[in-house]
Protein backbone atom coordinates (compact mmCIF):
# COMPACT_ATOMS: atom_id res chain seq x y z
CA UNK A 1 0.00 0.00 0.00
CA UNK A 2 1.01 3.50 -0.65
CA UNK A 3 2.00 5.92 1.76
CA UNK A 4 1.67 9.53 1.25
CA UNK A 5 2.00 12.85 3.16
CA UNK A 6 -0.53 14.94 1.71
CA UNK A 7 -0.38 19.09 1.76
CA UNK A 8 -3.05 20.97 3.35
CA UNK A 9 -3.98 22.17 0.11
CA UNK A 10 -4.88 18.63 -1.43
CA UNK A 11 -6.77 17.94 1.92
CA UNK A 12 -8.94 21.39 2.00
CA UNK A 13 -9.62 20.76 -2.28
CA UNK A 14 -10.50 17.41 -1.47
CA UNK A 15 -12.56 18.28 1.63
CA UNK A 16 -14.78 20.92 -0.37
CA UNK A 17 -15.08 19.88 -4.40
CA UNK A 18 -16.27 16.05 -4.98
CA UNK A 19 -14.43 16.87 -8.50
CA UNK A 20 -11.37 16.54 -9.25
CA UNK A 21 -8.25 14.26 -8.28
CA UNK A 22 -7.68 15.52 -4.67
CA UNK A 23 -11.23 14.11 -3.98
CA UNK A 24 -10.22 10.86 -5.87
CA UNK A 25 -7.28 10.58 -3.29
CA UNK A 26 -9.68 10.97 -0.39
CA UNK A 27 -11.81 8.41 -1.76
CA UNK A 28 -8.57 6.20 -2.40
CA UNK A 29 -7.80 6.54 1.12
CA UNK A 30 -11.36 5.99 2.39
CA UNK A 31 -11.35 2.83 0.41
CA UNK A 32 -8.17 1.11 1.54
CA UNK A 33 -6.16 2.00 -1.47
CA UNK A 34 -3.51 3.75 0.05
CA UNK A 35 -2.49 5.14 3.67
CA UNK A 36 -2.32 8.76 4.61
CA UNK A 37 0.28 10.19 6.77
CA UNK A 38 -0.59 12.73 8.92
CA UNK A 39 0.84 14.74 12.48
CA UNK A 40 -1.23 17.24 14.89
CA UNK A 41 0.30 20.09 12.93
CA UNK A 42 -1.04 19.14 10.13
CA UNK A 43 -4.38 17.96 11.64
CA UNK A 44 -4.39 22.17 13.16
CA UNK A 45 -3.57 23.60 9.85
CA UNK A 46 -5.94 21.60 8.14
CA UNK A 47 -8.82 22.58 11.26
CA UNK A 48 -8.08 25.87 10.74
CA UNK A 49 -7.92 26.38 7.23
CA UNK A 50 -11.16 24.77 6.53
CA UNK A 51 -12.95 26.75 9.69
CA UNK A 52 -12.34 30.33 7.69
CA UNK A 53 -15.62 32.07 6.54
CA UNK A 54 -14.62 32.34 2.80
CA UNK A 55 -14.98 28.48 2.62
CA UNK A 56 -18.50 28.43 3.93
CA UNK A 57 -19.43 28.82 0.25
CA UNK A 58 -18.21 25.25 -0.23
CA UNK A 59 -18.50 23.43 3.21
CA UNK A 60 -19.92 24.10 6.38
CA UNK A 61 -17.84 24.64 9.71
CA UNK A 62 -19.55 21.04 10.94
CA UNK A 63 -18.11 19.54 8.09
CA UNK A 64 -14.94 20.65 7.94
CA UNK A 65 -14.62 19.56 11.87
CA UNK A 66 -16.06 16.04 10.84
CA UNK A 67 -13.07 15.77 7.92
CA UNK A 68 -10.58 16.87 9.94
CA UNK A 69 -12.13 14.52 13.42
CA UNK A 70 -12.12 11.55 10.31
CA UNK A 71 -8.70 12.21 9.54
CA UNK A 72 -7.26 12.25 13.10
CA UNK A 73 -9.38 8.86 13.98
CA UNK A 74 -8.57 7.01 10.82
CA UNK A 75 -5.21 8.43 8.93
CA UNK A 76 -1.95 6.96 10.03
CA UNK A 77 -1.26 9.80 12.73
CA UNK A 78 2.18 10.79 13.25
CA UNK A 79 3.87 12.93 15.95
CA UNK A 80 5.18 16.35 14.73
CA UNK A 81 8.55 15.76 13.00
CA UNK A 82 12.20 17.27 13.81
CA UNK A 83 12.17 20.40 11.45
CA UNK A 84 14.86 20.42 9.36
CA UNK A 85 15.05 24.44 8.40
CA UNK A 86 15.95 24.90 4.61
CA UNK A 87 13.88 21.76 3.36
CA UNK A 88 11.65 24.29 1.32
CA UNK A 89 13.47 27.35 0.85
CA UNK A 90 10.03 29.12 -0.81
CA UNK A 91 8.23 28.11 2.13
CA UNK A 92 9.41 27.71 5.50
CA UNK A 93 6.37 26.63 6.99
CA UNK A 94 6.13 23.83 4.93
CA UNK A 95 9.46 22.31 6.19
CA UNK A 96 7.20 20.16 8.63
CA UNK A 97 5.92 18.48 5.49
CA UNK A 98 9.16 17.08 4.00
CA UNK A 99 10.44 16.22 7.20
CA UNK A 100 7.15 13.86 8.10
CA UNK A 101 7.80 12.33 5.04
CA UNK A 102 11.12 11.55 5.56
CA UNK A 103 10.33 10.56 8.98
CA UNK A 104 7.85 8.15 8.00
CA UNK A 105 9.02 6.57 4.84
CA UNK A 106 6.42 7.50 2.99
CA UNK A 107 6.56 6.77 -0.54
CA UNK A 108 5.32 10.54 -1.47
CA UNK A 109 5.02 14.13 -0.62
CA UNK A 110 1.32 14.48 -1.82
CA UNK A 111 1.49 18.87 -3.41
CA UNK A 112 -0.11 20.94 -5.76
CA UNK A 113 1.86 23.87 -4.52
CA UNK A 114 4.83 24.80 -7.06
CA UNK A 115 7.55 25.82 -4.19
CA UNK A 116 7.08 21.73 -3.25
CA UNK A 117 6.19 20.11 -6.36
CA UNK A 118 9.68 22.53 -7.87
CA UNK A 119 11.70 20.97 -5.06
CA UNK A 120 14.79 19.60 -6.59
CA UNK A 121 15.69 16.33 -5.97
CA UNK A 122 13.25 15.71 -2.78
CA UNK A 123 13.50 12.80 -0.99
CA UNK A 124 10.57 11.25 -0.89
CA UNK A 125 9.49 12.33 -4.10
CA UNK A 126 6.97 15.46 -4.51
CA UNK A 127 4.02 14.33 -7.00
CA UNK A 128 0.70 16.18 -7.79
CA UNK A 129 -2.45 14.61 -7.44
CA UNK A 130 -3.06 13.68 -11.51
CA UNK A 131 0.00 11.77 -10.92
CA UNK A 132 -1.09 9.95 -7.81
CA UNK A 133 -4.22 9.66 -9.35
CA UNK A 134 -2.72 7.83 -12.52
CA UNK A 135 -0.89 5.04 -10.16
CA UNK A 136 -3.53 4.48 -8.13
CA UNK A 137 -5.37 3.61 -11.22
CA UNK A 138 -2.30 2.13 -13.02
CA UNK A 139 -2.32 -0.28 -9.88
CA UNK A 140 -6.06 -1.23 -10.11
CA UNK A 141 -5.61 -2.25 -13.40
CA UNK A 142 -2.40 -4.28 -12.58
CA UNK A 143 -4.31 -5.90 -10.04
CA UNK A 144 -7.37 -6.82 -11.96
CA UNK A 145 -5.37 -8.38 -14.65
CA UNK A 146 -3.51 -10.44 -11.90
CA UNK A 147 -6.66 -11.35 -10.68
CA UNK A 148 -8.68 -12.71 -13.52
Amino acid sequence: MLSVVPDTGVLVSGAINSQGNPYRIIKAWRDGELSLVVCPQLLDELRSVLARPRLRHFISEEDGQEFGDALALAADVRDNPDVIPGLVPDDPGDDYLVALARETGADYLLASDQHLVGLESPRPPVIAPSVLVGELERRRVEAHELGG
